[in-house]
């Protein structure tokens, strides 16, 4: 078996393209032996190159889209396709030995985590600040969100799931008939076909035991697995569909893109040579690790991830659709419950805007109500400056960020409230630092001035990136910018804040013009819930009392002339005075 220094050297051979058949071989066996191995294996690899940015380097991705001729390949092939195929292996051998490790007995049901105040509460640390919670969730922290709940008729003992409802680790979902659509932490979407049952790993993984999955992954997802009593699939960058029936036999079939498969015996040990299945491409897996056929893939089998209610025709004219990322109108697509509080405000799709990031809040007591008159005589969404929030799916932003919100801030007693945070649950670990962090954290902020009547409003755009060690209490920020305009309490108004870490600047504009403009030297881009009206942790102030009627966010800095035409078509759709 290889020492620990050959296994070094076979990670900087990954790493540098020296690769040797007989070598890849004995590594292969050696972390099929021992659980151990295979941890220490990928936790170095990870550190060496992160395996999802394997399948995103140009030089595989050209890989990945080539047909090949026969699925059971040899190892016969260039530096690149041994890089992908045994990326692809350890990937595969890691879903199967952590996904099916102590699920022999698959145990009760377990309930959701509710995206509720107490779920957002800070850690504390003795004698520092209140701080987030860890950027690695424990096992009772969320690894997804339901996103939709389509006449779905729950197994016994199931507990149902509102829309918006936070899954743990380790969560089943159990249903007779019906469709359910995941959100996964990582931004994996996979939708459920009853009859159906499904248990959440962790955000990059899951097992079916039985029905029909149709999974779309995004490039922040590469690498998302699903294993079945029969197989383990893993994502290089597609969409595809799994099927499992009560006897375990499985079925996978590629709509787009590539897969790796395996099978895998009755005790979850992969079995014979990895698959790769390209768009078209099915194979059937029986239980006990006998692969029987191949065939082409039926799409018409799955169930996809609804369509959105509204046809971008029937959409507003919108200036600038490239890069936008989500789009939420208060006159559109808005989800109240029988009280006429909201439960879902929907992503509207146009132009680059093509998954839905909607922002939802199953919580009764959270909910933010909704007036059809709200905002000159336009629908909004009102915060009461309780609590109440919503929060979006895991969505990815970019280091260039253009974000703009028609908003008018009531009379509070509050002096800072939230439009939005990005660094929703599970959130990120707030680090005590010297230098720029990894990834910074966008705020947008109303504030209330008290000091001398009439209250006056004025808005912030910033970035906070930790802690001074040394002294806890004192908090870095950078990219601050602050409106100067003097505005009232009630005063409809199109706030917009532009980030650009390439040109190094920030930029806060009302109404078109401009506030402020600053320098940007923090990097932001993340995959993140998005939390409107409220900061995530700060529960007791920093929460918004006033309307949403409009927001949306570009990942883009958009130019000034781009920022301009969007805050007057907003105005203008909202009899904004812009003059």
């Amino acid at each position: 078996m290889p020492s620990d220094s050959k296994q070094d050297k076979v990670v900087a051979d990954f790493v540098d393209g020296v690769r040797n058949e007989d070598h890849y071989r004995c590594v292969e066996q050696w972390l099929k032996n021992d659980s151990d191995h295979l941890r220490a294996f990928v936790a170095q690899l990870r550190i060496e190159q992160d395996l999802h940015q394997l399948c995103l380097d140009d030089d595989v991705s050209r890989f990945l889209c080539t047909p090949l001729v026969d699925d059971r390949r040899s190892f016969k092939k260039s530096p690149i396709t041994w890089l992908a195929t045994i990326a692809a292996s350890i990937l595969l051998a890691v879903a199967s030995y952590f996904v099916l490790r102590g699920d022999n007995n698959p145990g009760t049901p377990n309930p959701p985590l509710q995206a509720s105040a107490n779920r957002l509460l800070p850690a504390t640390e003795p004698g520092g600040p209140r701080i987030n919670a860890a950027i690695l969730a424990d096992a009772n922290s969320s690894v997804g969100t339901v996103w939709n709940v389509e006449n779905c008729v729950w197994t016994k003992g199931q507990t149902p799931l509102e829309r918006g409802a936070d899954l743990a680790a380790g969560s089943r979902l159990s249903v007779e008939q019906g469709n359910l659509s995941i959100v996964f932490g990582s931004g994996a979407r996979v939708t459920l076909a009853g009859p159906c049952d499904l248990i959440l790993k962790d955000s990059r993984s899951c097992l079916l035991r039985l029905g029909n999955l149709a999974a779309s992954i995004p490039p922040s997802a590469i690498g998302f697995s699903v294993t079945t009593p029969s197989s383990v699939t893993i994502d290089l960058g597609t969409e595809f569909g799994v099927s499992v029936d009560e006897r375990g036999s499985s079925e996978v079939h590629v709509f787009d893109g590539e897969v790796a498969t395996h099978s895998i015996d009755r005790n979850g040990v992969p079995t014979g040579e990895v698959v790769r299945l390209t768009s078209s491409e099915a194979k059937h897996f029986e239980i006990g690790g006998t692969t029987l056929r191949e065939f082409e893939a039926n799409e018409a089998r799955f169930v996809h991830a609804p369509h959105p209610s509204i046809p971008p025709n029937d959409l507003p004219t919108l200036p600038i659709a490239d890069n936008l990322a989500l789009w939420l109108a208060a006159d559109k697509q808005v989800s109240l419950d029988e009280t006429g509080h909201v439960a879902a405000w929907e992503d509207l799709l146009i132009g680059d805007n093509q998954v839905h990031d909607d922002a939802l809040q199953p919580t009764l007591d959270f909910r933010p109500s909704w007036s059809p008159h709200a905002l000159n005589g336009k629908p909004g969404v009102c915060f009461e400056g309780n609590g109440t929030f919503l929060l979006t799916t895991p969505m990815e932003t970019t280091n260039e960020q253009t974000l703009f919100f028609v908003v008018s801030v009531d009379r509070s007693k509050r002096q800072i409230m939230q439009l939005i945070n990005y660094n929703g649950p599970p959130e990120r670990h707030v680090v005590y630092r010297k230098e720029l962090p990894e990834s910074g954290v966008l705020h947008l902020q109303a504030y209330l001035n008290h000091r001398q009547p009439p209250t006056s409003v004025s808005f912030v755009g910033f970035v906070f990136t930790g802690h001074d060690k040394e002294d806890p209490m004192t908090v870095f920020s950078t990219a601050r910018c602050d409106s100067i305009t003097p505005l009232g309490c009630d005063q409809p108004v199109v706030v917009a804040y532009r980030y650009s870490l390439k040109n190094q600047q920030a930029t806060l504009t009302l109404n078109g013009q401009l506030e402020q403009s600053v320098v940007a030297d923090a990097p932001i881009a993340i995959l993140s819930r998005k939390v409107l009206g409220r900061h995530p942790s700060e529960v007791h102030y920093q929460t918004f009392s006033g309307v949403l009627a409009e927001v949306l966010i570009y990942n883009s800095a958009l130019s000034d002339m781009q920022m301009q035409s969007i805050s007057k078509f907003l105005a203008n759709q909202y009899s904004i005075d812009v003059d």
